[in-house]
């Protein structure tokens, strides 16, 4: 049985909450956003579900146990160039917290959205969108030191 979600937010949206889920589970899981820097308000959901039709058994071939699959794909018209195997970026976001005080003395909290950013490196999905291109990575679901990712953390 395969389980995907195509969605998209913020800094940990539903879609990516529920492949770290099945993927905790022991579910191949994926996690497909679509990419809209320069969209505006159109959103080529058509072209993102073709694309995951036609790549989804390459997609899912990346799965191991710990992991799920995070891809990115660009919000075009077209279908994207090819689906690159790319590290994730480090992505900047300038929200902010407001609060309010209500008369009854509480105090609420929500969040201002802000914009986001990316850190631009060559061979990261930031990289691979940017040129019209679907991106996949592998994202542990338990936290990483980057120590050990980068091997340093070893003695």
């Amino acid at each position: 049985m395969r389980y995907c979600l195509i969605g998209c937010g913020r800094v940990s949206p539903e879609h990516i909450r529920a492949a770290r889920q099945g993927g905790l589970a022991g579910i191949r899981s994926l996690a497909l956003s679509l990419a809209d820097d320069e969209a505006g308000d159109a959103w080529n959901w058509e072209t993102a579900v073709s694309f995951t039709v036609k790549h989804l058994d390459r997609m899912l071939a990346y799965w191991k146990h710990g992991c799920f699959i995070n891809v990115n794909i660009p919000n075009i018209k077209e279908m994207p160039v090819s689906l690159l195997h790319a590290f994730p970026s480090i992505r900047y976001y300038s929200d902010r917290i407001c609060t309010y005080a209500a008369p009854d003395g509480r105090r609420y909290c929500f969040t201002d959205i802000g914009a986001i950013s990316a850190k631009e490196e060559k061979g990261s999905d930031y990289d691979a969108v940017a040129g019209n291109n679907a991106s996949l990575s592998e994202i542990f679901i338990h936290p990483v030191l980057l120590e050990s990712v980068m091997g340093r953390g070893k003695k």
